[in-house]
């Protein structure tokens, strides 16, 4: 390497030395505004979350049996449909292949998956089975 080269290099590593530490000084400042930030955040979260029990409650006392009988089938259909379309992607396998598998019909996958509709109890055991899992029943 020729004699100016060596200068032109020598004369920018002071340089980079400075970039170097305006750019770990900037991301300290980053960081730092980023856990002010999530603090502020789980803070509103906290506090969102509170209300939303609380409002959750008020509402429930409001509603009629069947108005709350209807909200806990729902929320059955919603955990089913987590639940089986989890198994499903576990298992690697598309909605034809698993319904087959199980013997259900496509469509009949698709309702439960979508939660508009719950699974039998000979569904639940049959998915048991394909999976080789164990069904548990818990009143909570």
């Amino acid at each position: 390497m020729g004699k100016r080269a060596n200068e032109l290099m020598v004369g920018t590593l002071p340089d980079v030395a400075g970039f170097i530490r305006e750019m770990a000084a900037s991301k300290q400042a980053i960081l730092a505004k980023a856990a002010q930030k999530k603090c502020q955040l789980q803070a509103f979260t906290t506090k969102e979350q509170g209300d939303q029990h609380t409002n959750f409650n008020a509402k429930m006392i409001e509603l009629t049996p069947e108005q709350k009988q209807a909200y806990r089938v729902r929320n059955l259909q919603v955990d089913y449909q987590f639940a089986v379309r989890k198994l499903r992607q576990e298992m690697g396998l598309d909605q034809p292949h698993f319904a087959y598998k199980a013997g259900f019909s496509w469509e009949r996958l698709k309702t439960i998956e979508a939660g508009e509709a719950l699974p039998t109890t000979d569904e639940l055991l049959r998915l048991a089975e394909i999976s080789g899992r164990s069904v548990h029943l818990r009143f909570d």
